[in-house]
């Protein structure tokens, strides 16, 4: 028999027990839309984060602390894994950034400088935190393609780039040429829908917490003679706030949420602008409670930027001689990978489970059609046809229901990850997070699960084939 018939054979053979055809079939297809749309929902979070690497140009970030902390056995119970052990390294100050800055990977290399400040535009204040970047990042991914007017100037300038999650913050909407126009929730909330060259150029005021001159000794004096209870009258008139002009010069988009922490900032000055502002002179709390020996470092991190991707582990090599501690987002990577593959596999259990289920109407719809085409199947061998010829016929109906049901199920799984990604992004877009594709199905997953789903399909099918096959003609022609 050739295969030709064989398949048209197959086809009728399916055509004349539809309706069971039809509910074998969609075992098959809820089994593929599961495991498709669950592995979709893995390779999209991949697919993002490495597109964020690539994107914000991370494969070539590193962070340099001077603090060395064991987390696996911080996880495990040793609290003196969490102690400060700056001692033992390099500390992180203005010589030992010269020391950074002078190797020859190191592209550039800046200290990571974050201040907590209140933000007022337009009758509008929000609190957040500013980072201080030098203006030489705006050569280099991500800030090399901001979306609407351009990067710091220099060092000391006053100017300042904002992103556009920051503006909607701020309740600003930009107004480009698809743009719709404000709901009324947008308009009830205190929403404005304002062109660019209204928010470019314009002046944003910065405003930073510092505390009252001669605040220290007053409130030292209050005690002695009032008590303790005297420090809760005095405690809301220790800060006061500073303001300080700037000027929006650029607005960059983020895009994600996979980003190194100088980029996660919605608010970005030049470093000796913001060295300059009056401040507390701490960040939070653990810079009150760390340790005041005489080696502190005067920063936290440094940023660097290495030249080539190529020179990170080697660099990496040459900062960790020079006793400092080095966390690469290559190697932060790798991580996120493994975590992926976990997951991967997680969920791809759960499909196949729904397709082993598929699997098991297979078995019974087959088993049920060789009862009733047993005598047919006598009359085929009575007239020549062959064992193979009758495996090859239930291999084929088989095969057809794994692949009808793969590219029905493959249909249905993409559809559905439209519904989702619509919701989420609906309900995630108006708090200001970008729009994102939380579902990828790229070409191995489509030809895998269609294949797979076949495969498993031909598997179920097995054991009726071979049953088929060995029915006795003489019995099966006096079936009834």
């Amino acid at each position: 028999m050739k295969l030709y018939d064989a398949i048209n054979m197959g086809l009728y053979n399916l055509k004349r027990a539809i309706l069971r055809t039809i509910l074998t079939t969609l075992g098959v297809v809820v089994g593929i839309a599961t495991l498709s749309s669950m592995i979709s929902f893995g390779a999209g979070m991949e697919k993002n984060v490495l597109e964020s690497f690539k994107k914000n140009d991370l494969f070539t970030s590193m962070v340099v602390s001077s603090k060395k902390i064991d987390i696996e056995a911080a996880m495990e119970g040793d609290v003196s894994s969490l102690k400060d052990t700056s001692e033992k390294f390099t500390v992180l100050n203005d010589s030992s950034l010269k020391l950074i800055q002078n190797l020859p990977e190191v592209e550039i290399a800046f200290p990571e400088i974050s201040l907590p400040v209140r933000l007022k535009f337009r009758d509008v204040d929000v609190r957040t935190n500013v980072a201080a970047l030098p203006y030489k990042m705006g050569e280099l991914p991500p800030f090399n393609t901001i979306a609407y007017g351009k990067f710091l100037s220099s060092d000391s300038c006053t100017d300042m780039v904002v992103s556009n999650r920051m503006l909607k913050r701020l309740k600003i909407i930009i107004k480009e040429k698809d743009t719709k126009e404000l709901t009324k929730k947008e308009i009830e909330n205190g929403y404005k829908l304002l062109p660019i060259d209204s928010i470019i150029g314009k002046e944003i005021y910065l405003y930073t917490a510092t505390m009252k001159s001669g605040f220290l000794v007053g409130a030292a004096a209050t005690v002695m003679f009032g008590g303790e209870k005297a420090m809760g009258n005095i405690a809301d008139n220790a800060f006061e706030n500073k303001e300080s002009k700037f000027r929006i010069v650029g607005i960059f988009k983020k895009d994600n949420q996979f980003s190194s922490s100088f980029i996660n900032n919605d608010a970005i000055i030049a470093p000796k602008t913001a060295s300059a502002l009056p401040t507390l002179g701490f960040d939070n709390v653990w810079e009150i409670l760390g340790n005041n020996s005489a080696n502190k470092s005067k920063y936290n991190n440094f940023q660097i930027k290495i030249k080539d991707a190529k020179m990170v582990d080697a660099a990496k090599a040459k900062l960790e001689k020079m006793n400092f501690s080095v966390v690469s987002f290559v190697n932060q990577l790798d991580e996120i990978r493994k975590v992926f593959f976990v997951m991967d596999a997680i969920l791809g259990a759960i499909g196949i489970v729904s397709l082993f289920v598929a699997a098991l109407g297979i078995i019974n719809t087959m088993v049920m059609s060789i009862l009733e085409r047993t005598k047919e199947i006598g009359i085929m061998k009575a007239i020549g046809g062959s064992e193979s010829d009758i495996r090859r016929i239930f291999f084929i109906e088989a095969s057809l229901i794994g692949f009808l049901g793969g590219v029905i199920g493959l249909l249905l799984g993409w559809s559905v990850t439209l519904a989702a990604s619509f919701i989420i992004n609906s309900y995630v877009l108006p708090s200001g997070v970008p729009e994102a594709n939380i579902f990828y199905f790229p070409l191995w997953l489509i030809f895998g699960a269609l294949g797979f789903s076949i495969v498993i399909s031909l598997f179920a099918g097995l054991y009726p084939a071979y049953r088929a096959a060995r029915v006795d003609p003489v019995i099966a022609l006096r079936h009834e």
